[in-house]
């Protein structure tokens, strides 16, 4: 039963959920017991310990084995990465938090949270550092004997807090280490950022006015839902986004798309926002509207692939240059007056409206933009082929790796078993 309680506790912590909800959990065993009139269950129930107290003290005691494992498998790793974040919480103070992966050498990966430290004053380069590099050796350390020989690459947001020349938390790190480390920026935050040189402000401003004034206020909202229940129940709700939250916006748009119509019914019987309505109904407002409405939704796909558990850095730069073989695409399509892949333009367009090239502007924009924030990926595209499939690499390509790579690569693509194990394995994490 002790075993049970320590799983409750921690099945609580992972929902965070309060302690008090474990004698909660006691009285629902409880009824469930006395409901199967089993005396055994019972007895089983009563033997189970969930006050308050003791699930505190389970998920200390839980807290500090992981604390431990952690150390464990990053001292025998022979190598280990890190990723650092610093964002403020609701409260307004920042916090950096510092996740590890940490690799043996069996190749097995292990990814955790190694802290969650706060920055009670300024958030410089200097503070990140010293937090960092706290967390790290108060975490790390075993018998006084570092293990930051281990450490090979570090992931940031890419601010100048983080990454600056001379005072950025990784510059800091590199002089204190007295040797430079592998630096990343993360993907998916390059990827929002590619997202904001479309300059649709003239679209977003009066859609944000609208939802507005809609959602922002309990009466419009409500009679709102009461006119239009059927279209709401079909479509979905209008959903509000704000400047922060970029890639949020491509949903809201979506929402509003479907139902603007009777966002425009519901204005005008009111009397609300007149040069928004005015928008509403003009063609070339409607084909922007349009436009970037099926831009947002392609960035949401590509958003969606890049993020969850797993997923190695070769696969997704494979998605990024995925990505930017489509835009092409459009930008291609666009310019032979094709719209097969912007369905929503697609259906309100007409050959007297705005000239597809101001769109296909667009569309090179945002392909230029990704084109020079994921420049670097490419120099590395020999050992993400390396990576992904070794026996793909021939003898010419041969020459651009490392002379010690070079004989074990040959090995490797002669060994019959490997590439039998290759083509049998389901991931390539496993080969």
């Amino acid at each position: 039963m002790v075993l049970t309680s320590y799983e409750i506790a921690f099945l609580l912590a992972k929902c965070g959920k309060p302690y008090s909800d474990g004698e909660i959990i006691k009285k629902s065993l409880d009824i469930f017991a006395k409901n199967a009139n089993d005396s055994n269950i019972s007895a089983y129930v009563n033997d189970i310990s969930l006050s308050r107290n003791t699930i505190m003290r389970r998920i200390d005691e839980i807290s500090s084995n992981i604390s431990k494992q952690i150390s464990c498998n990053t001292t025998n790793s022979k190598y280990f990465f890190l990723a650092l974040d610093e964002s403020c919480d609701i409260t307004d103070n920042p916090q950096l938090s510092i996740f590890i992966r940490s690799v043996n050498s069996k190749f097995e990966v292990t990814e955790e949270l190694l802290g969650l430290e706060v920055l009670e004053t300024s958030t410089k380069g200097i503070d990140i550092f010293n937090k960092f590099k706290c967390c790290v050796e108060t975490l790390l350390l075993k018998n006084d004997d570092l293990i930051w020989s281990k450490l090979e690459s570090v992931c940031t947001y890419g601010a100048p807090c983080m990454i600056g020349k001379n005072f950025g938390c990784v510059t800091l790190l590199e002089e204190f280490l007295n040797r430079k480390l592998n630096k990343y920026h993360c993907i998916i935050h390059l990827e929002s950022l590619c997202a904001k040189v479309l300059k649709f402000d003239h679209v977003l401003k009066p859609v944000s006015r609208c939802i507005n004034k809609i959602k922002a206020r309990p009466l419009n909202h409500r009679l709102f839902r009461t006119l239009f229940e059927d279209v709401i129940n079909e479509s979905g709700e209008l959903l509000l986004f704000c400047e922060v939250r970029w890639l949020a916006k491509g949903k809201a748009l979506e929402r509003f798309w479907n139902i603007k119509d009777e966002v425009i019914e519901f204005l005008e019987k009111n009397n609300e926002l007149p040069d928004e309505c005015k928008l509403l109904r003009d063609k070339n407002w409607l084909n922007d509207l349009a436009l970037l409405t099926d831009i947002l939704g392609h960035l949401n796909i590509l958003n969606k692939r890049l993020q969850g558990e797993g997923n190695l850095f070769p696969v997704l730069v494979g998605f990024i240059n995925s990505f930017m073989s489509r835009l092409r695409l459009f930008e291609s399509n666009l310019g032979m007056g094709n719209l097969n892949h912007f369905v929503r333009l697609k259906s309100i367009y007409l050959p007297t409206d705005t000239p597809l090239t101001i769109f296909k502007n667009h569309i090179l924009t945002l392909f230029l933009s990704f084109q020079e924030r994921f420049n670097r990926f490419k120099e590395e595209e020999d050992l993400n082929n390396l990576f992904i499939n070794p026996f793909i690499i021939s003898t010419h390509d041969l020459q651009k790796y490392n002379p010690n790579m070079q004989l074990e690569i040959i090995e490797l693509q002669s060994s019959v078993v490997l590439k039998c194990k290759y083509k049998e394995l389901p991931k390539i994490i496993e080969f």
